[in-house]
């Protein structure tokens, strides 16, 4: 990767605005663009109305999705792909709606939902990839929503749920790699629905 110092960084309204344009627009800025910090942390997406970030791709670098806010209605990541880099979702707030990252791809890093509030809806990972690094829920509160790992791919991943609240049913059905998972933490999680 390129010298953090030098690297390109796209955040505040720079990112809204390609955001806005819709992936064509966007996958053409990465592929000019492939290493790069996307910066949305704080961001209040309720003004925007829909958020949808489908088949989008990201560059090569951080991810920063920490302290927003995305607001009542579905959130769609589904089909999205992230170059390597961490992923951050610390402390983001989701509405009613149903949070999607079906069939997405992560590179290589850690995918945080540190302290993430999901309030009614559910969140699916079904057929998601993940690359190698930290996946964690730890503190994360899903009011009423189930969390669904169905047909994922691992790759020498820790996951971590530690202290989560999660107040509809965990899924990990039909996942692939289960065999690479270096951690797979439970600890102090507190969960009302059922465990598949």
């Amino acid at each position: 990767m390129a010298d953090a110092a030098k690297r390109t960084v796209l955040k505040g309204q720079d990112a809204i605005d390609l955001w806005q344009q819709g992936a064509d627009a966007w996958n053409a800025w990465v592929a000019e663009n492939p290493v790069a910090d996307v910066d949305f942390s704080g961001v209040d997406f309720t003004k925007y109305g829909g958020v949808s970030f489908a088949e989008f791709r990201f560059p090569n670098g951080k991810k920063d999705f920490s302290e927003t806010v995305f607001g009542d209605g579905n959130v769609r990541f589904y089909d999205a792909t992230s170059g390597e880099g961490d992923v951050s979702f610390f402390g983001a707030t989701f509405g009613d709606g149903d949070v999607s990252f079906e069939g997405a791809t992560f590179g290589v890093g850690a995918v945080s939902f540190i302290d993430a509030i999901f309030d009614a809806g559910s969140i699916s990972f079904r057929g998601t990839i993940f690359g190698k690094g930290v996946i964690t829920f730890a503190d994360a509160i899903l009011g009423k929503g189930s969390l669904i790992f169905d047909d994922a791919s691992f790759k020498e991943n820790s996951i971590v749920f530690r202290n989560a609240d999660i107040n509809g049913h965990l899924r990990l059905q039909n996942c692939r790699n289960t065999k690479t998972l270096r951690i797979l933490s439970f600890r102090a999680m507190r969960l009302t629905g059922t465990f598949i």
